[in-house]
């Protein structure tokens, strides 16, 4: 297989694919990607518009003779999860990334994070909005700010963007699957400060790492029980209280990211290193057996470096490692009827410099009271150890609408499309339809994608079958959609 995705079919899509994937995105820096978007749009003279938190709309008029039809607006984000391999010299507000077609089947990065969330639906989008042979409606997309740090800029949408008659998300990874809602959930973080002592005598200096775990989304991901780095460490830690005192502990970058990796600067009697490196392995194998999935590439090592200069205090360390095992962690309630999660717990990123150590929580709902109860639960745990907690980007669910006058209609032109059914299913992630939904209430929508593996990580892969199949839907689907609520609206007249 060629690995020039641009030779891929349709050529067009994965064009436009290509060249966002060149420009840097990560969240908080979308104003190179969103200034190609407008060049796109001044080249087609297509009206568009910014709004004060930098959210972008574009508007296509209707093909001729389309111009009665309800309006369609397309909807993704502009910013991307900046993952790497940690030996790869990589910088993700600089350097490009370059997508390459595997012989498997897949696009994929190298050592990096690929960017298909949501770079395909920004593509999907914009090469239908500058495409003079579409025959549809009145169409629109919507291009968000900062999605992967909290849906900031759903959050500060100026709701006259949202003008449509329907909106379709494209921002689901399973292709075959139709979103018809999400979590709601909230961000929050726990600060110490901790209190340090001096190394005691006959102690050394020793680095313990975890690596190679799976990772993954921490909402979309959350029912697969993947390892996560931070309590894997934690429970070692803590079952060798006595011996380890913490100076330094490292896992995870990003708060909706399953973290892949731990590290730990410690002390610990020089005695018992060869003893802890036996413990490592016996952790290792048990992790193995009870994570089956892809867990071959897992390492856990300890090696002796410089000792540090101060240690946690003895009573912290071993109250601050209780209270991270304490956290609830996973699907913590089933929807028993529909087979859906409602309610979970994560925590992805746990950092300490010097005296101070932070952790972030993310828990997540379909009802705002069952996060707010875990989010009240955490804080409660961690202020044990002195923590001082704070809450931020709470953000929405979006409740299942299963009268939308789209479903039928998707289901009719999949199931013609493709010989097989297409599955309606609620995201236990923080899906933006969340947020627009509480800014423009009863607002229809929908949200598709194609299949996209393994997002949030290095190892993020973007099927080129299903991505055809996905593009080929939604051309079908929107003139269908526009047909169909325009002759419901005339007969209802």
């Amino acid at each position: 297989m060629n690995p020039d995705i641009t030779k891929l079919s349709p050529p067009e899509l994965w064009k436009n694919f290509a060249e966002i994937c060149a420009i840097p995105h990560p969240s908080g820096q979308e104003d190179a990607v969103r200034e190609h978007l407008i060049a796109k749009a001044r080249q087609h003279d297509l009206l568009w518009r910014v709004d004060a938190a930098g959210n972008l709309r574009i508007d296509r008029p209707a093909a001729p003779g389309w111009e009665n039809m309800p309006c369609i607006l397309l909807q993704g984000h502009m910013d991307m999860v900046p993952q790497k391999e940690p030996e790869l010299d990589f910088d993700f507000t600089r350097d490009p990334i370059c997508p390459r077609a595997c012989e498997d089947g897949f696009v994929r990065a190298t050592g990096t994070t690929l960017g298909g969330d949501d770079g395909i639906g920004l593509a999907a989008a914009i090469t239908l909005l500058t495409d003079p042979d579409y025959h549809a409606g009145p169409l629109a997309m919507l291009a968000t700010v900062s999605e992967e740090t909290g849906l900031c800029g759903a959050l500060a949408l100026e709701p006259s963007m949202l003008q449509c008659d329907m909106m379709i998300n494209l921002d689901s990874e399973e292709e075959g699957y139709l979103c018809i809602g999400c979590a709601g959930g909230s961000t929050s973080r726990h600060f110490w400060s901790a209190p340090q002592q001096a190394v005691p005598q006959g102690y050394t200096g020793v680095r313990i790492l975890l690596d190679g775990l799976q990772g993954g989304h921490s909402g979309c991901d959350i029912h697969r029980s993947r390892a996560n780095a931070i309590r894997q460490m934690a429970e070692f830690l803590f079952a060798h209280a006595d011996t380890i005192r913490v100076a330094e502990i490292h896992s995870g970058e990003i708060d909706n990211a399953i973290p892949r990796t731990a590290e730990v600067i410690a002390a610990v009697p020089e005695s018992a290193v060869e003893l802890l490196k036996d413990a490592a392995q016996k952790s290792l194998a048990a992790l193995r057996q009870k994570f089956t999935e892809e867990t071959s590439s897992v390492t856990w090592q300890i090696t002796t470096v410089p000792c540090p200069a101060a240690v946690w205090g003895e009573e912290f360390n071993r109250k601050f490692l209780g209270a991270l095992l304490e956290l609830p962690l996973g699907v913590q309630r089933v929807d028993e009827e529909h087979g859906d999660i409602i309610t979970s717990s994560h925590y992805g990123v746990l950092q300490s410099s010097g005296d101070q150590v932070r952790i972030t929580c993310h828990p997540r709902s379909f009802h705002d009271a069952e996060y707010e109860k875990v989010e009240a639960i955490n804080a409660q745990i961690m202020q044990k150890c002195g923590a001082v907690s704070e809450t931020f980007s709470a953000y929405p669910g979006w409740e299942p609408d299963r009268q939308n006058p789209m479903l039928p209609v998707a289901h009719q032109i999949y199931q013609e499309l493709f010989s097989k059914p297409i599955v309606d299913y609620v995201m236990h992630a923080g899906v933006e339809c969340g947020i627009f939904y509480k800014k423009m209430p009863g607002l229809r929508m929908i949200s598709i994608g194609p299949d996209l593996h393994y997002p949030h990580s290095p190892s993020e892969a973007l099927n080129i079958a299903s991505t055809e199949r996905f593009f080929r839907f939604l051309k079908t689907l929107i003139p269908a959609s526009q047909k169909t609520m325009y002759n419901s609206e005339a007969e209802g007249k």
